[in-house]
């Protein structure tokens, strides 16, 4: 009984998920080349606008390619030839999965222009895109060039701190080619959250539209219900959505929102204060 005690204890007390290795047993760290590979092309995917023109007057939608990197099967050798040439890399795009080999010696030799310009050639054809002499590869790379890269997390950084410098850095154009309605609306609420004037100007500057409903409340009853902090950003935001043209008075969801009511039963300082900022009489 006592032997059969301590097998049950020693049992009970061997961690029976562990798998010690063998003197000399390898383990796979990974490809460090594949992983080169796969932080140039996210980065560029990253920094790319939503649309992406292409040669002849066509284009396609950045998510085409980001779906794509996903289902693609990446893998490195030491070199690799093509049609009797030494190449970089090799796209096959019929393969289920989908699969791009990369050549170790050449990576190795190529700068970050030239990287960049490679991961977005090898990728194209996975989606049915010629490239011809790297022509619309090149094309997407010119794209990354002209300003500070704009993206969604880049631009909600800068609201939560509310960076004016940052956000007034941002050129209309760049910003139209990498933020979609949905993400401008998201921005919007974040601004007003934060209470970040400078963002809310800029909508304002640029003629973007802020007459919103969210749910059954428009864009000033939501900020105006719990979402001030501060009386004189609150009345910097307040004038500002005014000379936009947001209405005081609107109705979301079926439901009236009347902002100077609304202001009203706020009380003292509220209503001195926000009430001439929206026009309230």
């Amino acid at each position: 009984m006592k032997l059969i005690l301590s097998f049950l204890l020693i049992g009970m007390l061997s961690p029976v998920w562990a798998s010690p290795l063998n003197d000399g047993q390898e383990t796979n760290g990974g490809d460090p080349f594949v992983a080169e590979f796969l932080i140039a092309l996210d980065s560029a995917l990253e920094r790319l606008p939503l649309n992406l023109p292409l040669e002849n007057g066509a284009a396609i939608k950045r998510e085409v390619l980001d779906q794509a990197r996903l289902s693609v099967v990446f893998s490195s050798v030491e070199s690799l030839t093509l049609d009797g040439r030494e190449v970089a890399a090799v796209n096959q795009p019929l393969a289920i999965p989908p699969k791009i080999v990369m050549s170790r010696t050449a990576w190795k030799k190529l700068n970050e222009k030239q990287r960049t310009l490679l991961v977005l050639h090898e990728l194209l054809p996975i989606v049915g895109i010629f490239d011809e002499d790297y022509r619309n590869s090149t094309a997407l790379w010119q794209l990354l060039q002209p300003e500070n890269p704009i993206t969604v997390s880049a631009m909600e950084t800068a609201i939560v701190r509310c960076d004016r410098e940052m956000i007034g850095s941002v050129s209309e154009s760049r910003f139209n080619r990498m933020i979609a309605r949905p993400e401008i609306d998201a921005l919007i609420l974040k601004s007003l959250d934060h209470e970040c004037p400078a963002f809310i100007e800029k909508m304002n500057d640029w003629k973007i539209s802020m007459d919103l409903c969210i749910g059954s409340l428009s864009l000033t009853n939501w900020f105006l219900r719990s979402h001030i902090r501060s009386v004189p950003a609150a009345v910097e935001i307040l004038k500002t959505l005014r000379s936009q043209g947001v209405p005081t008075f609107k109705v979301c969801a079926h439901k009236v929102n009347n902002s100077c009511e609304q202001v009203r039963k706020m009380g003292p300082p509220y209503q001195t204060e926000l009430g001439p900022a929206m026009g309230c009489e």
